[in-house]
């Protein structure tokens, strides 16, 4: 039995070649590769807040299935008091909103990125 593929990361099928030194035979197997989209080990809450005061939001871990490195990024165009930080391995958003924004229901969306797969949050 010998088996035959180009790349772990590439191939769909896999043919093995049988043989009892008379007779051969090839055997093709189908190969499904999946890849998970990442995911924050835990939920992240909503949050509310009093004018004036500073909080910093510490995202969760994420983490890909697969252990490929990650992309976090953030589309909130109506949060003008809220800002995206990322150092030292944390990512966090330091948000200060004034008597201005009182009322003000915004959502931010982060996504994470595997190179293959994003994920909404």
């Amino acid at each position: 039995m010998s088996p035959y593929f180009t790349s772990l990361a590439m191939f769909t099928t896999l043919t093995l070649t049988l043989s009892d030194g008379v007779n051969t035979k090839d055997v093709v197997i189908d190969i499904e590769v999946i890849n998970l989209p990442p995911i924050f080990l835990e939920d992240i809450n909503n949050l509310a807040m009093n004018p004036t005061e500073i909080v910093k939001l510490v995202l969760p871990i994420a983490e890909d299935p697969e252990g490929n490195g990650l992309t976090i990024t953030y589309d909130s165009p109506k949060v003008s008091f809220a800002n995206f930080s990322q150092s030292g391995g944390v990512n966090a958003f330091i948000i200060n909103p004034q008597l201005a924004d009182c009322g003000t229901f915004s959502t931010v969306y982060v996504s994470l990125f595997d190179g293959a797969m994003t994920s909404d949050h």
